[in-house]
């Protein structure tokens, strides 16, 4: 499939490329011309028309909702827009209805969006449990020896940010299924480079922001909320867009809405969401399974060459564990050293954990990698 797809008439679409080498995608990522034009467009129209063009937008709001329901196998109605990550991840941890003594576990080295509003809940006696990883990995047996009878969630990212680990969601998500523990997914490393199925791996409730690897803009993301999430988690922070017959503005029955749009409590980033549905059409044009090989593609390139190079490749390379990130060090020169080599090359990278972390996407070519290695050659 990825073999018929047209990957430098898709590059023409980042102009980044002018200038960079763009490998930082697990960071903050470029937009498209497409998403671009089409935020461009709609802030022309409100400048031009005002609330005259807003029924127009309003039907985009829904269309996003659905366009973000294919990308993970939910429904619109599972679908929350949220302003980041962290709010997602808020949801759950203070919507479960906790009692003091139980506990929440995560794996170590997580992202601070899914460490803090779970330390956070100190203030009600909630334990949170760390999972040590074993060579950058963790799976369902670990998680399981610090599972107890107080154990009411396990939240993890479905690609760790530092190395790009990709844990299985299924096997967690199956056990804690047969346990009644809250399965939560961080998965802005994983959304628009890795298929994830929510229904498959019983999540949950699921985060992610836009702004990575979806190739949409900042300040706009979606949750996702199963079944077992609407029917149990009490909605914390409840506003006017909560209820079902919102613009009914003087009727102030606390009727909330049926489904994950309960949790969004007030006016929606509009231009976000127009962002994040053109960035999303462009995902699901191409198929996330046609990304997924492109990705594995330009990855076995750059493993093969950093390998010659003398550099360790800190990532897995397991089939099933890998994703579009990919750590790498050497034993002689700091990992320091090599970003600022790479960075006065104008290759967009970063730092994590003692090993410089690259992230390449679809657009990116066998020409930049070629670059990228001559610059640690």
């Amino acid at each position: 499939m990825a073999n018929l797809v047209d990957w430098d008439s898709l590059r023409s679409q980042f102009p980044v490329t002018h200038d960079f080498i763009y490998f930082n995608h697990a960071a903050i990522a470029p937009i498209s011309l497409r998403v671009k034009e089409q935020v461009s467009a709609s802030m022309q129209k409100y400048c031009e028309y005002g609330i005259v063009c807003n029924r127009e937008f309003l039907d985009v709001v829904e269309k996003t909702r659905e366009l973000a329901g294919r990308i993970i196998n939910a429904k619109p109605s599972e679908i929350a827009y949220v302003k980041n990550t962290t709010q997602g991840l808020l949801i759950a941890a203070n919507g479960i209805k906790w009692t003091k003594g139980d506990n929440i576990l995560i794996p170590e080295k997580e992202f601070p969006a899914n460490v803090f509003p779970w330390l956070g809940l100190d203030r009600k006696g909630v334990e949170v449990r760390f999972v040590p990883k074993k060579n950058g990995s963790f799976t369902v047996d670990d998680v399981k020896t610090f599972v107890d009878d107080r154990t009411k969630a396990i939240s993890v990212s479905a690609v760790s940010f530092v190395d790009g680990f990709r844990c299985n969601l299924h096997e967690i998500g199956q056990f804690c299924h047969e346990r009644g523990i809250f399965f939560i997914v961080d998965a802005i490393q994983a959304l628009g480079a890795v298929e994830l199925d929510v229904k498959d791996c019983n999540v949950d409730v699921l985060s992610a922001d836009s702004h990575k690897w979806l190739l949409g803009p900042q300040g706009v993301g979606i949750a996702y909320l199963s079944k077992k999430a609407l029917d149990n988690l009490i909605v914390n922070n409840m506003g006017w867009m909560s209820m079902e017959d919102e613009s009914d503005y003087l009727r102030y029955d606390i009727r909330l809405k049926a489904g994950a749009a309960r949790f969004e409590e007030g006016t929606l980033n509009i231009f976000g969401i127009i962002g994040l549905k053109a960035a999303l059409e462009l995902l699901l044009d191409i198929g996330l399974p046609a990304i997924y090989q492109r990705i594995m593609v330009l990855s076995d390139m750059l493993i093969a060459g950093l390998t010659i190079r003398g550099f360790k490749i800190r990532s897995s390379i397991k089939a099933e564990e890998r994703s579009g990130i990919l750590s790498f060090a050497h034993d002689r020169i700091p990992a320091e050293e090599i970003y600022r080599a790479l960075f006065e090359a104008n290759v967009v990278c970063a730092l994590r954990d003692g090993a410089v972390r690259i992230s390449p996407h679809f657009y990116n070519n066998k020409k930049e990698i070629e670059t990228f290695l001559e610059v640690l050659s």
